[in-house]
């Protein structure tokens, strides 16, 4: 009969015994006649972090340089710039007047939406 010996893998990539090794597994792991089952890492989805605004003009700017691409939504009084980062995702709303002012200024491919 063949012992079961149940692992879990560990984030450093390391494993540990599940339950303690009877005399009867230790010969087994010796001779190499041992099966292994691996239990996954930890099954927490991935979030990624909500949107961040900003209301400093010049550091919008500035994150402009990284960015993918900034989107333009534009609505009576009011203009939204989401700037998409490859970790964040910025959001600016400035007035219409200095809208223009401001993509002009951007260092990044501007989608109209």
């Amino acid at each position: 009969m063949i012992s079961i010996l149940i692992l879990e893998l560990i984030t450093t990539n390391t494993a540990r015994l599940l339950r303690p090794a009877f005399a009867s597994d230790r010969k087994q792991l010796v001779e190499g006649t041992a099966q292994w089952f691996i239990v996954g890492r930890s099954q927490i989805p991935y979030c990624p972090p909500m949107p961040a605004e900003i209301t400093n003009t010049d550091e919008f700017v500035g994150l402009s340089e990284t960015a993918h691409e900034c989107r333009v939504k534009r609505s009576k009084d009011l203009v939204k710039l989401k700037l998409r980062t490859p970790s964040q995702l910025y959001t600016l709303k400035v007035k219409v007047d200095r809208a223009d002012d401001v993509i002009k200024r951007l260092k990044c491919e501007i989608v109209e939406v």
